[in-house]
């Protein structure tokens, strides 16, 4: 069973964590990820988010596997 002092750790913890989050509406960072193919395959071929700076992007974030 957690105790309080458990629970005030983990409360820390995330606040801290929280602090180096984006704020909604902010610019996301930077990354670059692999193109996979239309049906998922890996491509080899990279893009990074900011060569398409000034379009709509939409991100997905999943596990897939």
């Amino acid at each position: 069973m957690a105790t309080k002092e458990d629970f005030e750790k983990m409360r820390d913890q995330m606040i801290e964590r929280e602090k180096g989050v984006p704020a909604v509406g902010s610019e996301a960072p930077d990354f670059e990820i692999e193109r996979l193919s239309p049906k998922g395959a890996r491509t080899g071929a990279s893009l990074r988010l900011s060569s398409l700076r000034g379009r709509p992007v939409g991100l997905i974030f999943g596990s897939y596997t």
